[in-house]
């Protein structure tokens, strides 16, 4: 990944993965996956509002089903489809985030954001 890098302003994202010193070349980086990556993604402003405009776009594909708008989330956060348990667990999550049978684009929001901090998103086999 590429962005910015200020000596003395450190991103905060790039810090919880392990970013390396900017001060110092290196041939290899540290690597880490642990809880409080994921604390930091669900917690980001930065991802909110990417989150924020995926649920919007999610929710405008009326001619998909909610089945297909899962498929299409997972597909297009984790490169893959869900598995049956992951898709259960998908409408169980926009289930409670909405309270009812039709979901908005807050709902679709909640399950990115849940989604880019899973384990599946932040590790790469």
């Amino acid at each position: 990944m590429y962005g910015p890098w200020f000596r003395n302003a450190l991103p905060d994202l790039y810090a919880e993965f392990d970013g390396a010193n900017p001060s110092f070349s290196i041939s290899k980086r540290n690597r880490s996956t642990i809880a409080p990556q994921a604390l930091a993604l669900l917690n980001s402003d930065w991802i909110a509002q990417r989150a924020a405009k995926f649920g919007e776009l999610v929710s405008k594909q009326a001619y998909l089903s909610d089945e297909e708008k899962i498929g299409h989330c997972f597909q297009s956060l984790l490169s893959r489809l869900p598995s049956e348990r992951e898709a259960a667990w998908a409408q169980d999550h926009l289930r409670q985030s909405s309270g009812n049978a039709s979901f908005d684009e807050r709902d679709w929001s909640y399950l990115a954001r849940s989604i880019i901090a899973s384990i599946g998103f932040r590790y790469v086999e």
